[in-house]
């Protein structure tokens, strides 16, 4: 049985739904695999001031991106 809380590229499967989301499971967790986890030099974003964006400069986006 897979542990359905380990997504890696041989697991995309084991989560179910249709071939493309699988495919893209699957690539996503090439990335992950290739990239590894974050250093605490790349996580300097946590420390962000979300306080100080003015949320009234964005907007929902209202189209869908197109299909890959």
């Amino acid at each position: 049985m897979v542990a359905l809380n380990s997504p890696t590229p041989a697991t995309a499967p084991a989560f179910g739904g249709p071939a493309w989301l699988d495919d893209r499971r699957r690539r996503a967790g090439e990335a992950a695999a290739e990239r590894g986890l974050p250093t605490s030099d790349e996580e300097v974003w946590r420390y962000s001031r979300i306080a100080d964006l003015d949320l009234d400069d964005w907007a929902l986006a209202t189209e869908r991106p197109p299909a890959e």
